[in-house]
């Protein structure tokens, strides 16, 4: 072949060659290619081989060592034979977008809901009675394996707890006023949930009120505690209400809850009031009885006041509060039943003549005593009774009819009661003094 003639057939190759390359082509057959792609592959048996690589890091695009090449780089699709890649799952077809993007393939394990983040429009945690409010669920991590979620409205112990119907996609919709919380639970057993509170509004007035006890019961002993409930109707009032002895103050107390606590035997009348301005009331009367006592509890007087004490173990314990005049403070939040609140420092030297402050020893022996105990009358003593709260820093009472603290021997010790008994080492608060014999 001459020089020109080879010269002339290169110069084809070129033009026609070029011209190829921008053409629409099938492999596999001799139909021509679906209108709609450069690159039509047809086979019965056989497949596309993507490069196998391993990938680090889905947010590395590890293929050039040139940055910018990343940007052009989006749409690639390789298959990634690494088990362990940072933010992926494991091996399976990868699809750059920006990061490695999860296209198919098994992933190397389920991946369980870790968090969920609920919002709502505007940050709202109230909706009108009637209305309807949209919660929505972000699921943590986003390629969770199963980020379904269900919803769900929870019961409520509060006596004005409100009500809400809550369908599979989060709408809420209020149907009485209150306060309630609803749930967003992760389904793939991961045991992962989000709690989100809000108020259902009233909007009317209350037309009526009726009050019923926890028990069904009328009457309380004397150092135990009843629980009384309002209803307000209708639904969509404003449920909330005030709660007050009228009658037979020395006789018992109710707190703002409406519980009822037995102070001394007789008649008590519990009114619960409502607070929407309706000024709609309803009484109760509440009978207090004698206050159960161990049989081996014994009378002691001490300073001028009797103070009943019972043996537990090897300590000889009050059983009622010290009564003392240099106490910060006197009473229980709504009267004076004789309950007296000091300083670590004051409580340290107040107890009479011949008892003292408990120390960690006999503390833990009536803790264990009494939490073991199955002898109702018994838990009572240390429970029921005396869960009168604290004088608080701030000058005000602070969890009535929840907490029962006593001061221990050692500056700034004590030992409580909150659903279970702890003792504890730092306080900068008023406490109650139980002393023990010195025996």
């Amino acid at each position: 072949m001459t020089k020109k003639t080879s010269f002339l057939f290169l110069l084809f190759l070129i033009v026609f060659g070029t011209a190829n390359l921008y053409a629409q082509v099938t492999i596999g057959s001799d139909e021509e290619p679906h209108s709609g792609a450069i690159l039509d592959l047809k086979s019965d048996n056989k497949g596309l081989k993507l490069p196998s690589v391993s990938l680090s890091d889905t947010a590395v695009f590890q293929l050039s060592a040139n940055p910018s090449d990343a940007v052009s780089a989006k749409g690639m699709m390789v298959y990634n034979t690494n088990d362990n890649t940072t933010g992926g799952r494991g091996q399976g077809i990868y699809t750059w977008n920006g990061t490695w993007i999860y296209s198919g393939g098994a992933p190397r394990a389920d991946i369980p809901v870790s968090r969920i983040v609920i919002t709502s429009p505007e940050n709202a945690s109230t909706v009108n009675y009637g209305d309807a409010l949209k919660l929505t669920a972000n699921v943590l991590p986003a390629d969770a394996s199963n980020p379904k979620l269900a919803w769900s409205a929870l019961w409520s112990s509060s006596l004005i707890a409100g009500k809400v119907v809550v369908n599979d996609t989060g709408l809420v919709i209020g149907v009485k006023s209150g306060g309630v919380t609803v749930r967003a639970s992760a389904i793939d057993g991961s045991g992962a949930y989000r709690d989100f509170t809000l108020t259902v509004l009233p909007t009317d007035v209350a037309t009526g009120i009726s009050l019923s006890s926890e028990t069904g019961a009328d009457s309380v002993k004397a150092g135990r505690t009843l629980q009384l409930m309002a209803m307000v109707t209708p639904d969509h009032a404003n449920p909330n209400v005030k709660w007050e002895v009228t009658d037979g103050e020395k006789v018992a107390s109710v707190s703002t809850a409406g519980v009822v606590t037995g102070v001394s035997e007789g008649e008590a009348t519990i009114q619960a009031r409502t607070m929407d301005g309706s000024a709609l009331s309803v009484d109760t009367v509440v009978k207090v009885t004698a206050r159960e006592m161990p049989s081996d509890t014994v009378g002691v007087l001490l300073n001028g006041v009797w103070y009943l004490t019972r043996k537990f173990g090897n300590t000889t314990w009050m059983i009622d509060p010290l009564k003392c005049d240099t106490a910060i403070k006197k009473g229980n939040g709504v009267e004076d039943t004789g309950y007296h609140y000091f300083s670590s420092q004051q409580a340290q030297n107040i107890c009479p003549s011949g008892w003292a402050l408990p120390n960690d020893t006999q503390a833990q022996e009536l803790i264990d005593y009494v939490t073991w105990s199955t002898v109702t009358v018994e838990k009572d003593l240390w429970v029921s009774k005396d869960r009168v709260g604290y004088w608080s820093s701030a000058s005000v009472f602070a969890e009535l009819n929840v907490t029962a603290p006593y001061w221990l021997e050692g500056t700034n010790r004590y030992f409580s009661y909150n659903g279970s008994w702890k003792i504890h080492t730092w306080a900068a608060y008023a406490f109650m003094v139980k002393c023990v014999k010195d025996e």
